[in-house]
C-alpha cells in the first residue's frame, strides 16, 4: 500500500538553485515531488500545463514545504498513542507548556489519527501528497485549548499543476451550564495557470457549526466529485480504482485539515464508496 508524502528533507533547500535554468519546470516538478504520469485512462482529457504554470507551482510548493513542521526531526517517540507527551531527561522545552502543547497537536495531526491510516486507504502506487503548516493555537490555560487554526495543502499525485488549499478553524469554551463552539472547514482550489498570488478567489465553506447552527450544504457527492476531478483530473469509477474511494477521499481531506479522530472512520463505515 502507498503512504502519504513524507515531509521534505532539509536537503531540498539547496536543490532549487542546482538545476539548470534551461530545464523544464514541469520536469523539475515531477522529479522533485515524485509526481506520477496521469493514468492512461483519462490522460487525453488533462492539460499538460504551461511552463509558466509549472514554474509557479514549483516555486509555490517549495516555499510551502520550507514551513512544513514535519521537516523538523520527528518527536514521535516522545508521545504515547493518545498524543500525550512523555517527559524526557533532556527536554529543552520542559516547562514551556505552550510549545509542548503545539508539539502534541502536531503529533496528533500529522503523525497519528486519520493521516496514519492513509497507507490503508490510498491505492498502491498512489500517494496522498499533503503539506501541513504549523497551526495557530490560543490557550486559555495550560492543557486547555481555546482556539486552533489549521492550514494545509493537498497536491495532485499526478503531473497536474493543481492543489487544494485547506483551512479549518475551531473555537471552544465550556462553562458551568453552557458551551460555545464555532468551527468550520473550507477549501480553495489552486490552478497554477492563474496568478494565484494575486487571485481574488476566496475560500469555499465545506461545512461549519456556528453556535449549533450547522451548515453542510456543500458537503455532498457533487463537491466531492468536483474536488476529485480537480486534483486527479477525473472523477470516474476507473479513477477511483487507482486513487481512493469517495469516503476515503473525504476522510483524508478532513484529516489534512486537523480533524484526525479515528472514530470518523467508524462513523463513515456505511457511506457509499
Amino acid at each position: 500500500m502507498s503512504e502519504t508524502s513524507p515531509p521534505p528533507t532539509k536537503k531540498r533547500k539547496s536543490e532549487g538553485g542546482s538545476s539548470s535554468e534551461t530545464s523544464l519546470w514541469r520536469t523539475k516538478s515531477i522529479e522533485r515531488f515524485s509526481l506520477q504520469p496521469v493514468p492512461t485512462g483519462w490522460k487525453a482529457s488533462v492539460a499538460v500545463g504551461s511552463e509558466e504554470a509549472w514554474k509557479r507551482y514549483y516555486n509555490y510548493r517549495v516555499d510551502k514545504e520550507k514551513n512544513d513542521p514535519r521537516v523538523e526531526e520527528s518527536d514521535s517517540d516522545n508521545y504515547d498513542s493518545d498524543g500525550n507527551s512523555i517527559p524526557g531527561d533532556d527536554d529543552d522545552d520542559e516547562g514551556d507548556w505552550e510549545k509542548e502543547g503545539l508539539k502534541s497537536v502536531l503529533f496528533s495531526w500529522a503523525e497519528y489519527g486519520i493521516m496514519d491510516e492513509s497507507e490503508k486507504t490510498m491505492m498502491e502506487g498512489c500517494q496522498w501528497q499533503w503539506t501541513p503548516q504549523s497551526p495557530t493555537l490560543q490557550w486559555e490555560e495550560e492543557g486547555k485549548l481555546r482556539s486552533a487554526d489549521y492550514y494545509a495543502h493537498v497536491w495532485s499525485p499526478f503531473a497536474i499543476p493543481h492543489a487544494i488549499k485547506l483551512s479549518h478553524s475551531w473555537y471552544g469554551k465550556v462553562g458551568w451550564d453552557s458551551y460555545d463552539l464555532v468551527t468550520d472547514w473550507s477549501y480553495l482550489l489552486l490552478d497554477f495557470e492563474e496568478d494565484i498570488e494575486h487571485s481574488k478567489k476566496t475560500y469555499v465553506e465545506l461545512c461549519s457549526n456556528n453556535y449549533d447552527v450547522i451548515k453542510t450544504s456543500h458537503l455532498n457527492k457533487t463537491t466531492c466529485g468536483k474536488l476529485r476531478k480537480f486534483l486527479y483530473g477525473a472523477n470516474s469509477k476507473e479513477s477511483k480504482k487507482v486513487t481512493c474511494s469517495d469516503k476515503d477521499f473525504l476522510l483524508l481531506l478532513f484529516g489534512s485539515m486537523g480533524s484526525t479522530d479515528k472514530d470518523l472512520m467508524e462513523d463513515a463505515k456505511d457511506c457509499s464508496p
